[in-house]
């Protein structure tokens, strides 16, 4: 929220804006749909990537079983259930819940769906702060 001001005119105003963005942190919510499209195509993204280059391929013993396919897509399954999650923000804590009754698993295992980034954090930070500022 680069050069983000808030311009007030009078004491009711101000009060009547503070309410606000106080109402938005309390109740950070309001900014899981656009959380959850961040998320969504940040996974996207890494399928399409095949994990950005991190996820070795397919062992001899997997192609002979069940053929050459994309990583993680035999079945479609996995991609859908990532790519179409949800956001619960509570508080502090921001989760991605894929629609996926292996999740679990998912996020137990050696890949990690979205490793530590940077840009990813800013972008989630930059999205609540329009959120909380509403507009103000």
């Amino acid at each position: 929220m680069k050069g983000a001001g808030l311009v007030v005119r009078g004491g009711a105003e101000l009060g009547a804006k503070c309410d606000r963005i106080a109402g938005r942190i309390e109740q950070p919510s309001g900014a899981s749909a656009d959380l959850a499209s961040i998320f969504q195509q940040r996974i996207a993204r890494r399928f399409g990537a095949h994990g950005e280059g991190n996820w070795p391929g397919h062992a001899p013993a997997t192609i002979e079983r069940w053929g050459a396919h994309p990583l993680l897509r035999l079945s479609g399954e996995l991609h859908s259930a990532l790519t179409s999650g949800r956001v619960d923000v509570d508080g502090a804590t921001i989760r991605y819940a894929p629609d996926a009754p292996f999740y679990g698993a998912i996020v137990n295992a050696r890949r990690p769906l979205m490793p530590d980034d940077p840009a990813l954090s800013q972008e989630v930070a930059e999205t609540l702060a329009e959120h909380i500022m509403g507009g103000e």
